[in-house]
């Protein structure tokens, strides 16, 4: 059935499928409910493939060989939870939420969607559209368009969804979404024996096979950007998640964006009123991980000299960083990095690569795949929050003098 099994500790298991696939199973029976999540490394993809990834999202969830658009409803519905799917710059990960009685059907469900999704004209289009639409719902806010603007200016993603042709989505997806690039994830009262024969059963068989559909065109579609905004933002390069200052790096990030009393929440909403929105985002690689921290300002009455000023301003603060940091600062950022005692304090609330909080079953879940996807092993969960809290001052402030020394800033105005 399998070909390999460890236990890492009285409730978390970690299995291998015939295909290799780890299956990690955490028998937590504290929880009402079991969350089950397939989560891909995507980090190989390129921007533009990224950005397609958004559509492949979409678009596995209308139909599969197995069951028809209306069929796929109902049976959603008859599992009592929740479906979805997600993607952002490191990896594509779908989730089914239920209770524990229907933890077979629903691995069935997700081994539809996974390896026997269709793919046709019509499909395509209607996902376009839907996306379309929720881009133009989304033109009055303008810190998302500006956020896929600093990731498209820094290599990471596409400002843009460009609509791709049926053979660039088939191709991305026999790239990207592929066993190898795989990690299961099941949290909840389970039985990690019935659990690990279903998946060897399903995706432990699967083998990626070609997409063959009808190929389909699009016009192009050019996204609106509002106006009346500058944008600052930079880029911060650091370690790899399994290097040894990886941890000191994250808590420098951490004090410098998580929450709003972080470093600069408190220079250039307070000190400097400036800016009224703050965002990041992580991209991994095996050798390196990236952030990108920018703010949104209105700039109907800003001048030119202003913004340089502004700029300025920004890039002296980040150099001269170590020298304000404070261990107060160091030990809240600690604090916000493992989820205590309030993860939602970060702009960027949910599974994200700086909250490492395992207080529900989708966050146990979406980091045991993670550390086991980046290299670090399911058993940095626990090893990781204790590396954390043993950081100390100096270490961050050492990181600041290489990470800071040198920002490179880029202005967006629209």
């Amino acid at each position: 059935m399998t070909s390999s099994s460890l236990f890492v500790g009285l409730m978390l298991q970690i299995i291998r499928l015939p295909n290799g696939v780890p299956v990690i199973c955490d028998t937590n029976s504290d929880f009402p409910y079991v969350s089950m999540q397939m989560v891909f490394n995507v980090s190989h993809l390129s921007a533009q493939e990224l950005g397609g990834l958004e559509i492949v999202a979409e678009a596995i969830m209308y139909e599969t060989e197995s069951f028809s658009p209306s069929a796929l409803a109902e049976y959603g519905l008859l599992l009592g939870g929740s479906i979805k799917t997600e993607t952002n710059a490191s990896t594509f990960r779908i989730e089914i939420i239920t209770q524990n009685t229907h933890v077979r059907p629903a691995i069935l469900l997700m081994n539809e969607l996974i390896t026997r999704p269709i793919i046709t004209e019509d499909i395509l289009e209607k996902t376009h559209e839907k996306l379309r639409f929720k881009r133009l719902l989304q033109l009055h806010h303008p810190t998302i368009n500006f956020s896929r603007m600093f990731q498209e200016v820094f290599g990471v993603y596409k400002s843009n969804i460009e609509l791709q042709n049926f053979n660039d989505i088939k191709l991305l997806i026999e790239k990207a979404l592929k066993p190898e690039n795989l990690v299961v994830i099941v949290v909840g009262d389970i039985k990690p024996d019935e659990v690990a024969k279903t998946f060897a059963d399903t995706i432990g068989q699967w083998k990626v096979k070609p997409i063959t559909r009808q190929r389909t065109n699009f016009k192009e579609n050019e996204l609106l950007i509002p106006s009346g905004f500058v944008a600052f933002g930079y880029q911060l390069i650091g370690p790899s998640v399994i290097h040894e200052d990886y941890p000191a790096w994250l808590v420098l990030v951490s004090s410098l964006t998580f929450g709003k009393s972080s470093a600069m929440q408190n220079e250039f909403r307070i000190k400097n009123p400036w800016a009224y929105y703050f965002d990041f985002h992580f991209k991994f690689y095996k050798e390196k991980t990236s952030v990108i921290i920018w703010f949104l300002c209105k700039s109907d009455d800003i001048e030119n000299d202003v913004i340089k000023q502004r700029e300025n301003v920004l890039s002296q603060f980040l150099k001269t960083y170590s020298e304000s940091l404070s261990e107060e600062q160091v030990l809240s950022a600690k604090n916000r990095i493992i989820g205590f005692p309030f993860a939602l304090e970060s702009q960027s609330v949910g599974l994200t690569p700086g909250i490492h909080s395992l207080r529900t079953a989708s966050e146990r879940g979406y980091w045991y795949a993670w550390w086991e996807l980046f290299g670090g092993g399911i058993d940095n969960h626990k090893n990781f929050t204790q590396k954390i809290m043993e950081v100390s001052h100096e270490e961050v402030s050492k990181q600041s003098l290489i990470t800071l020394s040198n920002p490179q800033i880029k202005v967006l105005t629209r």
